[in-house]
């Protein structure tokens, strides 16, 4: 996935899910989700095929 595409999916997600994109280190990005007392963050695999990942903590 091209760099820019990628940056579009990432909008995209933000605005499907009302969440904020977040930076993530090294130029990675991921959604940060609205939540309720929990951090809920949609990070996109780009080295496999896992699609969207999910971290809580």
């Amino acid at each position: 996935m091209e760099y820019g595409s990628y940056l579009q999916e990432l909008g995209q997600a933000a605005e499907a899910t009302a969440g904020k994109v977040v930076s993530l280190a090294g130029g990675y990005f991921g959604i940060q989700l609205l939540t309720d007392g929990a951090n809920v963050v949609l990070a996109l695999d780009l080295d496999g095929d896992q699609g969207w990942v999910t971290r809580a903590g």
